[in-house]
This record gives structure tokens, sequence and C-alpha cells, in this order.
């Protein structure tokens, strides 16, 4: 079931934010290829994250479904 968007707006500054998830590019890729499972990278220290990590971990099933939209996104990587 999708669920109406409610609410959209820019954020101007990333250094707010609850947590930062941060990795390189070919991991990033990996994920959006669905080659990765973010969790899984996170776990494995392919990622790194700013912040409150626990946030992330007690929400898998939303991070998995952030990366399932993303990977519809027609996208070419730079090799």
């Amino acid at each position: 079931m999708l669920c109406p968007c409610r609410d959209a707006y820019l954020v101007n500054d990333s250094k707010t934010a609850a947590f930062i998830f941060k990795g390189p590019y070919s991991n990033w890729k990996k994920v959006i290829n669905k080659e990765l499972d973010p969790i899984r990278g996170l776990i494995r220290g392919m990622f790194i994250v700013e912040g409150d990590s626990k946030i992330i971990l007690d929400q898998v099933k939303a991070a998995q479904e952030l990366v399932n939209t993303a990977s519809k996104i027609p996208v070419d990587f730079e090799k």
C-alpha cells in the first residue's frame, strides 16, 4: 500500500539531521543496484553513521523501502 506524500521541504544544513549515513560511491552504487543491503553494509563497516545509528537500526524496514524506491529511478552510474 502506498502512502501519500504529506510534506516535502528543502533541508539547508544536513548537520542538523539526526544522523548522516556515509559511504563510498562504489558502495552506494551496490545499494541502489540491490547488490548490498545498507544495514548489512553498515554492520560490515562499508558505511558509517554520524549521529544516532540506533534510529536506523530501529527502522530497518523503512531503510529497505527507501532503497526499493530509489532503485526504481533510472540511473547511469559513472564508471
